[in-house]
């Protein structure tokens, strides 16, 4: 009855997002620029490369009046390009203590190549970001090539369109974000790195426009790279020969906001994608023995997230609904599709000395009645925040903690951040989770991990 309430809902989004998606999409490259907006201009800072040999020119002084710099950029017609490499290239450890062995080992070699192209109002970039990496785990090793930007954006003064790989996050919470939907997550990487390093870039179109008080922001994934299923598990009844079914899911939604000028910063979302949690459907294999069978299902994602920001604080809020989630049973693997309701509520505040401290009560609830969901259809949780960065950004410590309320599940979490040399920064986390059989924690219970990183930057 819920379902076939909000069915209404949802074909007015999906319509409303067609039809803005099409004359968004249309109009891009020529919309107005009648509002001056803080959109960054993409010209590198650092060691520029011209088109011409040098970037400023000055005039003659005339009747006594100062020597005027004029910018070449500043001169209509006259075009300038610039560009930018930079890199780290490092090494990453997991170790657990707990079973006092090392689970994943990682050299690896990043690099960064960004370049612009202004021409008199239109500016252009180009930026790819990918990495080379060796992957070492105890039942496997994997060496590949990954990108996580590859894209081509045009900016104008009040608008911009971004095509291409790339990543787009949304959220004001920390910790497990509830609405940071648009990129999937690979569930091959370790389960305890952060949310933003496990996540897959997807080709979109990005299109964004923004005025004094109004921001708007269109997405369009014809082909989302695919979201990998946890083939690494202990569990024997998944089957891990599923992985050729894959099909791609158009993926499409956009936000629009509104900044009040009492600072309340509202957006609200609406997104058509792919499952991000990884479901099963129990079948039979080729020697006819049950197993779980890995599918793909679509959703649909709308809310809103808030933020305002008062003297030395901000309050956050962050909530989701989905009219038909996806969700297996703890029980008996069972698959359900249910209404699921998630919000986020955070409260941050900063001391004079650039101590952060933050508090966050967030909640899961899954409207269904049937008994196989009984154990799930409420999940509290509580978290706080602590980040203390010192001696001038080189060394900077950061401590997460999150439990669930009414349930024995804690996410504890410690991280320092320093710098050896000039160029070469040290990472070390500890991560200990004591989960349950159910819960947000429940696929990393009983998981701890020491982390270290080592990375010069170039």
């Amino acid at each position: 009855m819920i379902k076939n309430a909000y069915t209404p809902v949802l074909l007015i989004c999906r319509l409303f997002t067609y039809l803005i998606l099409c004359l968004g999409f249309s109009f891009a490259s020529s919309f107005g620029s009648s509002y001056p907006v803080g959109l960054p201009s993409y010209k590198a800072a650092d060691a520029p490369v011209l088109l011409v040999s040098e970037n400023t020119s000055y005039a003659q002084p005339t009747s006594g009046l100062p020597e005027t710099m004029i910018k070449r950029e500043d001169l209509p017609g006259i075009p300038w390009m610039s560009a930018d490499c930079s890199g780290e290239l490092g090494y990453e450890q997991n170790y657990s203590l707990r079973e006092h062995m090392s689970t994943s080992s990682r050299p690896f070699v990043i690099f960064n190549v960004s370049g612009g192209l202004n021409y008199g109002k239109e500016d252009y970039k180009l930026s790819i970001l990918g990495r080379k990496e060796t992957v070492k785990t105890n039942r496997r090793e994997r060496k590949d090539w990954r990108f996580d930007e590859l894209w081509l954006g045009k900016t104008l003064e009040s608008s911009r369109i971004i095509i291409g790989l790339q990543k787009i996050t949304w959220g004001e919470t920390f910790g497990i974000p509830i609405v940071d939907i648009v990129n999937h997550q690979d569930n091959n990487e370790h389960p305890l790195n952060s949310f933003e390093d496990n996540k897959l870039a997807s080709w979109m179109i990005n299109y964004q426009m923004v005025t004094h008080s109004w921001n708007l922001q269109l997405i369009a994934s014809p082909w989302n790279q695919q979201k990998i299923a946890q083939t690494e598990g202990d569990s024997l009844l998944i089957d891990k020969s599923s992985d050729h079914d894959y099909r791609n899911i158009f993926e499409f939604g956009g936000r629009i906001g509104y900044l009040l000028e009492n600072g309340l910063d509202i957006k609200a979302f609406y997104y058509h994608h792919e499952n991000h949690f990884p479901v099963f459907e129990p079948t039979l294999n080729s020697q006819f023995f049950p197993v779980l069978h890995q599918v793909q299902k679509e959703e649909d994602s709308l809310g809103v997230s808030q933020s305002l920001a008062f003297d030395a604080s901000v309050l956050r809020w962050d909530l989701i609904y989905m009219p038909g989630f996806h969700i297996n049973s703890p029980i008996n693997g069972r698959l359900f599709k249910v209404p699921r309701l998630g919000s986020a509520l955070g409260y941050d505040y900063a001391t004079d000395f650039d101590l952060l401290f933050g508090l966050q009560l967030q909640s899961e609830i899954l409207s269904s009645s049937h008994p196989d969901l009984e154990e799930i259809d409420q999940l509290h949780y509580f978290a706080t925040q602590f980040i203390y960065p010192m001696s001038l950004d080189r060394f900077q410590i950061k401590s997460v903690t999150f439990f669930g309320l009414g349930s024995d599940e804690i996410w504890q979490r410690v991280e320092l951040m320093f710098y050896l040399f000039n160029q070469v920064r040290a990472d070390l986390i500890w991560d200990d989770i004591q989960g349950d059989h159910i819960g947000l924690l429940s696929r990393n219970r009983d998981l701890d991990r020491l982390y270290l990183k080592i990375a010069w930057q170039f």
